[in-house]
């Protein structure tokens, strides 16, 4: 049996029951995969069912405001993704048909080769392979790569092979079938080789090199900063400002005034936690002030119950449990 005739079988037997598979919808398989992106699918599944609830189409997100969207993306994180969406769903909107060709969901602001391959693929069976992480683990090991994944070798070696494997298959199934494999079988760490439909041909099972692919250059070191968030009150409203301190973070997101500054220094500053937000390590440290001490003219005053439908970041959430202890 091929390799891909295996993995449908498997998959049909062994998929999760989650809400973006229930239909081919191609509004809410683009907003599953946008949510997806450096998310993991127990913390999305909630956020999905709001958020479609909220915006069941497409019209219905275009003609929403920013700050509404925001706030159910609220905890998620990378607000970007959310005002792409936005700003894609209006487009969508006004040319009054969903793009159903790779090429086309490639010209929406926020969607990239792998969003426009799953899109296309899932939504309207266009033969052409996603390509995640899950999917070049499981490439590079079926095929036992050796090449750098980050590589030109390694690119060209892994979009070969899963050219390969889609043809004259079912795109929609094959690659569901591919990314499920990667999330729940070939896991990065222990990969359950003895439970995997396609283990007598993958080469890397044979060669014992599981744990060697895929190969991958050194991840870039987390940068330490030291954050002082300000925690200036009126009332029962707490004082935001949009992140302007010139961090490379959170740009345009409602944060908590105050300043930030590269931490060079081998010991660690004394701080309330810590947060990371890409390859930033943040130290967080809280500081009381009086509203006389803001030299910030673009203050907004919420309560914590007005900051939901704000959009704030999730490191002002992290404040507000710590003051409330």
């Amino acid at each position: 049996m091929k390799i891909s005739q295996a993995l449908s079988k498997w998959y049909r037997a062994n998929k999760r029951d989650l809400p973006w598979r229930k239909s081919q919808d191609p509004y809410k398989i683009w907003i599953s995969e946008i949510m997806l992106q450096q998310t993991t699918v127990r913390v999305v599944i909630p956020y999905f069912e709001k958020f479609i609830k909220s915006f069941p189409t497409v019209k219905a997100l275009a003609n929403a405001t920013e700050e509404k969207v925001l706030s159910h993306w609220s905890g998620l994180g990378y607000y970007s993704r959310a005002k792409n969406l936005h700003k894609a769903a209006k487009k969508i909107s006004a040319q009054k048909y969903f793009p159903r060709t790779y090429i086309e969901l490639l010209e929406l602001s926020g969607i990239g080769p792998y969003t426009a391959a799953a899109i296309a693929s899932i939504a309207f069976n266009e033969e052409v392979p996603t390509i995640d992480g899950n999917v070049i683990r499981v490439i590079t090991r079926l095929f036992d790569i050796s090449h750098d994944v980050n590589s030109r070798s390694g690119k060209e070696a892994i979009a070969h092979n899963a050219a390969v494997l889609i043809k004259n298959q079912n795109p929609s199934e094959h690659n569901q079938a591919m990314m499920e494999l990667g999330a729940t079988i070939c896991l990065p760490q222990n990969p359950m080789c003895i439970l995997c439909p396609v283990n007598k041909n993958c080469q890397s099972f044979k060669a014992h090199t599981m744990n060697q692919r895929p190969v991958k250059q050194k991840v870039r070191k987390q940068e330490p900063w030291l954050w002082t968030l300000y925690v200036v009150k009126k009332g029962n409203q707490l004082a935001l400002v949009k992140n302007s301190n010139g961090t490379p973070w959170l740009k345009n997101t409602w944060v908590l005034p105050g300043e930030a500054k590269e931490w060079n220094n081998k010991t660690p500053p004394l701080c309330d936690f810590k947060h990371s937000i890409t390859h930033h390590k943040i130290f967080v440290k809280i500081q009381h002030k009086k509203q006389k001490d803001l030299k910030n003219p673009n203050v907004v005053w919420a309560s914590a119950g007005e900051m939901k439908n704000l959009g704030v970041s999730s490191i002002v959430q992290k404040v507000l449990n710590l003051l409330d202890r």
